[in-house]
């Protein structure tokens, strides 16, 4: 580990910048309100949330095929929105998620949600992480689809085992002090 010659407060310190880094992905995925009179009956208001906001949005039907999927979804994988529609979300997961691809299928069918994480794949090769919570519409006189909303946590992961392996490198560094001390106390 590169902090090999860093000190045990050093490794407190950047553990303790490590937590609060944590606490404010946690924090800004809190969910926000809207007063009934601040909600516009305007639909054209959705339509912008959906389109402009940054959370990760598409709509699919029950065989996977994208209907929707909105421009921050689209730019995070490096596509154009129009790019996905008409193709199978399974070719935007990792190859190591794709054979689990027909059991969430399943699922959405008989229950009407379904999370969890998903590992996709950037145009560019990249992989991230995404949590996602979709779940199964039902109109009367309309096929059924899956409206699915997810957020990229790639970097919140990534931060998770940094200070995994940072309160790893502490016990052992405790440990092996521990030990040191104990021989001493010996002789």
């Amino acid at each position: 580990m590169r902090d090999a010659a860093k000190t045990k407060k050093q490794l407190i310190e950047k553990l303790t910048a490590l937590r609060q880094r944590c606490a404010a992905l946690e924090a800004a995925r809190a969910p926000a309100s809207i007063s009934p009179q601040a909600r516009p009956a305007d639909p054209i208001w959705y339509r912008h949330v959906v389109e402009h906001g940054l959370g990760l949005i598409c709509m699919h039907d029950l065989d996977g095929v994208l209907l929707f999927i909105n421009p921050a979804a689209a730019r995070l994988l490096g596509y154009e929105p129009h790019e996905g529609i008409g193709k199978q979300l399974s070719m935007f997961l990792a190859p190591a998620m794709r054979p689990l691809f027909p059991a969430y299928l399943e699922r959405i069918r008989s229950q009407p949600t379904d999370s969890g994480l998903m590992r996709v794949i950037t145009k560019h090769g990249q992989e991230r992480i995404w949590s996602y919570h979709n779940i199964r519409y039902e109109e009367p006189g309309q096929p059924p689809y899956v409206l699915g909303h997810a957020q990229d946590i790639t970097e919140r992961v990534q931060r998770e085992q940094e200070l995994q392996q940072a309160r790893d490198e502490l016990e052992h560094r405790v440990a092996a002090r521990t030990a040191e001390l104990q021989r001493a106390q010996e002789q």
